[in-house]
């Protein structure tokens, strides 16, 4: 065996197969890295979900309870059960079916929206912007938050789209998300009903 038969030996068990070893490390090592980066970014998203939900508990439903025992002093409660609404991709349009004078009604109660509006703003911004878990906000307080604002989507019409725009992302998201569950379940309940009736009794054919 000759000397540059030596080397090419040395460089085929150094060069190729030590290099491909080295590298599937390398991926194996880079996909471990990867896994545990969305692992932990998933905590942290469940965190500030769980963090947002005690935010609500103690900050937003207070002001909104605030909020409510003004209107009913001031006897407005005519303008949010005149008031409906659709969703359409994603955006939410309001429409005030009574005609009183809705800056006047506004400007009767004070700071009083303003400080609800501010903290349900300060709350779905982590949701609208993908920080925070939604699914686990949703299943906490998902129905109460929508029934808030739902019966305040008054406010936001006179404030408009350039204000509270997480409040009405979120409320849009979250009542999509409630109509595709009724949805299913309402599918799953007609599946179990056509499950139980099945082909029907046989009839035997007169003559046959």
């Amino acid at each position: 065996m000759t000397l540059r038969d030596v080397l090419e030996l040395v460089y085929f068990i150094s060069g190729g197969p030590l290099l491909a070893i080295i590298a599937a490390i390398g991926l194996k090592q880079l996909n471990i890295a990867k896994s545990s980066a969305k692992m932990s970014a998933k905590r942290d998203a469940y965190r500030l979900a769980a963090e947002r939900v005690d935010f609500y508990l103690g900050e937003v439903i207070p002001a909104l309870n605030e909020l409510d025992k003004k209107i009913k002093e001031l006897e407005l409660e005519s303008i949010w059960k005149s008031t409906s609404f659709e969703i359409n991709d994603n955006k939410i349009s309001i429409k005030i079916n009574s005609d009183p004078n809705l800056a006047k009604a506004l400007l009767e109660l004070g700071n009083g929206a303003t400080v609800a509006f501010n903290k349900l703003e300060a709350f779905a911004v982590p949701f609208v912007s993908g920080l925070a878990d939604c699914d686990v906000a949703y299943n906490s307080i998902g129905t109460t938050y929508m029934f808030s604002v739902e019966r305040n989507l008054w406010i936001l019409a006179i404030c408009g789209e350039s204000y509270y725009k997480s409040v009405s992302g979120l409320f849009c998201l979250w009542s999509l998300k409630k109509s595709s569950s009724d949805l299913l379940l309402q599918k799953e309940q007609l599946d179990n009903k056509i499950a139980k009736i099945g082909t029907g009794p046989l009839v035997k054919v007169l003559g046959s």
